[in-house]
């Protein structure tokens, strides 16, 4: 035999490895992925309706005075039926009868009205914290110093800069 000849491969394996594409990375795409199963499209929202999700369940145990916090505030549950069946089989089952619940969150539902009232409230509440502390650093009167805040070189090096940073944008809706 010659030394040049070539000779057919005995096993299948060796023909296998050659004829081999190179290896690559998989990829696994997973159901859902970047997907909020809670968002509602606001075009689904009706006119002068605020909703939100609240909590309802901590793993799996009923949480009543985190919603009860919520319906005092006047929020009410949503149910499958109401505006004109618009959520009718969009988080639960259709035809579900009660609550629209999911990952122990309720859906609730209040007048938009109540809710620009809230927020105009509580943006009342943070500026007057913040002018009642810049009112305590400009007349030197410091929770906590037991300094004489009212001597006058303590009063002639008093003094309150303000600057405001940009912050994280906040949705206006």
């Amino acid at each position: 035999m010659n030394a040049r000849t070539t000779r057919t491969p005995v096993r299948q394996a060796e023909t296998e490895v050659e004829a081999r594409e190179p290896v690559r990375a998989k990829v696994r795409t997973r159901k859902g992925a970047g997907v909020d199963r809670l968002h509602i499209p606001p075009q689904l929202i009706p006119d002068g309706i605020d909703l939100q999700w609240v909590t309802n369940q901590v793993l799996g145990s009923p949480a009543p005075q985190l919603r009860m916090a919520y319906e005092v505030n006047a929020w009410e549950p949503v149910t499958p039926d109401m505006f004109e069946g618009r959520f009718d089989g969009m988080f639960m089952r259709k035809g579900h009868k009660g609550e629209i619940e999911v990952d122990g969150l309720v859906l609730m539902w209040r007048p938009l009205e109540l809710t620009l009232e809230a927020r105009a409230e509580e943006k009342q509440a943070a500026r007057m914290a913040v002018n009642i502390q810049t009112g305590k650093l400009q007349s030197g009167q410091l929770d906590g110093v037991t300094l004489d805040t009212q001597h006058p070189t303590a009063r002639a090096n008093t003094v309150v800069r303000r600057e405001i940073l940009a912050g994280s944008p906040i949705p206006n809706s």
